[in-house]
């Protein structure tokens, strides 16, 4: 009986263990610099999506670069009233070279792209 509740305080140990082994990655990067590219991909040539690059900020975390544009990371903005907001605002940085801030978490992404959290 002893050797069975053992067993069984093992396997649930494992099994806690198995379910917070994926959020132990997660990360959350804050980076700043000025606007690099502008991205706007139509959706009749694969997802509808926005992004953008800063000058000199490489790929954080899990959050990748589209090489064919940069090899900076590129944050996605999302396709929603939110979204257009954050995309108005990189843009009007791009336009007077103002440097901007972005925290992005390498778990909110689409494939290997991270979505911009915050931009200030």
């Amino acid at each position: 009986m002893h050797n069975v509740l053992r067993r069984a305080g093992v396997a649930v140990a494992m099994t806690i263990g198995m379910l917070f082994a994926g959020t132990a990655s997660a990360a959350i990067y804050y980076v700043s610099g000025t606007v690099q590219f502008v991205v706007a991909q139509d959706s009749g040539f694969g997802t509808n999506s926005d992004g953008f690059t800063l000058n000199g900020v490489p790929p954080q975390g899990a959050c990748g670069a589209n090489t064919g544009i940069s090899p900076n990371m590129l944050a996605l903005v999302k396709d929603d009233q939110y979204g257009s907001r954050q995309y108005a605002l990189v843009m009007a940085a791009l336009a007077s070279g103002t440097t901007l801030t972005v925290r992005v978490d390498d778990t909110y992404k689409n494939g290997t792209l991270c979505y911009a959290e915050f931009i200030w």
